[in-house]
């Protein structure tokens, strides 16, 4: 498998997107293979990625973008597919859906109007509203995403599992704090840059940070909103306050994050390490159903592999048929 998509990351100059229509599979090359086959799908239709760096393209049609993955895992011999550019996400047709998989954003997406859109097992760097506005996400769902920046306020009806989500900190301080309050997040690491944002989402068996230590807002009314969580206040008593009132609510407050965290700290990135940390007995604290708190937990724990058919090796004949064409075999792999 590592040999496969050692290969794979060889041919990064010429990435390659397949095109899925019907029975029918197209091949593209180069960089702009993700435009030239978006350009060409229509809905209802695949776009497998090969790992590589591929430009961006304005998404307006009801598909399947799927890449070899988010990140670099030595250990499943994985490469990651990175997305390069800002483009937008639009979907007015609430009777269409998008789903994107196995992706790495590593610049910013543009939520546009989007409704009933499946991010699994993607990286966005930022993840914000239109510079003239733009629209909502409504009915979204994330499953084993991690996210650095999201414009919480223009989220609706929207599901996190067993993701990293880390609010967007705007000028005058909405997001998550100026959201609607149906954003339900389960098993995930949440960091919040003001605590506005906490009486404004629903958690479950998560772990929340409050990103500024000096935020000292009473959030003692919250607590409802969350169950089975673990909160991290630097430089303060607890999170959930007062004490009294969170116990009910299975909720643990703790001050700093190396005393949950093995190995992150505050930066959100593919590489960071979200385990428990033993030490502390974070990691013996379970949520509602029996399993640890946080991303690893639930029934479905945080893994970046895809578990559907990528784009693995792609050999080329040394020389044209008699028909003038030029033998592909590509091969599809399946973690």
């Amino acid at each position: 498998m590592i040999a496969l998509c050692c290969f794979a990351w060889a041919q990064a100059q010429t990435p390659i997107a397949m095109l899925i229509h019907d029975s029918n599979i197209t091949p593209y090359y180069g960089s702009n293979a993700l435009i030239d086959a978006y350009n060409d799908a229509q809905n209802g239709d695949i776009i497998n990625l090969s790992p590589g760096v591929f430009n961006n393209v304005e998404v307006r049609k009801s598909l399947t973008i799927r890449g070899a993955g988010m990140m670099t895992d030595t250990t499943a011999g994985t490469l990651p597919t990175i997305i390069s550019g800002s483009k937008k996400i639009h979907n007015p047709d609430t009777g269409l859906t998008m789903t994107f998989e196995g992706l790495y954003f590593e610049d910013e997406l543009y939520m546009d109007g989007i409704y009933h859109t499946y991010f699994n097992k993607c990286y966005i760097n930022r993840f914000t509203s239109p510079f003239y506005g733009g629209g909502d996400i409504h009915g979204g769902t994330f499953t084993h995403c991690i996210i650095r920046e999201i414009r919480g306020n223009w989220l609706t009806n929207c599901h996190f599992f067993n993701s990293v989500v880390r609010d967007i900190m705007s000028g005058n301080g909405i997001d998550f704090g100026g959201s609607d309050g149906t954003s339900v997040f389960d098993h995930c690491v949440i960091q919040l840059r003001r605590c506005e944002g906490i009486d404004k989402i629903h958690s479950t068996n998560s772990i929340l940070l409050l990103e500024n230590p000096n935020d000292t807002i009473s959030i003692a009314a919250t607590c409802d909103n969350h169950q089975y969580c673990i909160g991290i206040m630097s430089w303060h008593d607890g999170f959930f306050v007062p004490s009294s009132y969170a116990s009910g609510h299975n909720l643990h407050n703790y001050v700093w994050t190396y005393q949950v965290f093995e190995g992150f700290d505050r930066d959100v990135t593919v590489f960071a390490n979200y385990h428990l940390a033993s030490n502390s007995g974070a990691d013996l604290l379970l949520g509602n159903d029996n399993s640890q708190i946080g991303i690893y937990g639930g029934n479905m724990p945080f893994n970046p592999c895809i578990a559907n058919p990528g784009v693995g090796r792609i050999t080329v004949g040394g020389q044209t048929n008699q028909q003038g064409q030029l033998p592909i075999n590509i091969q599809f792999i399946n973690q």
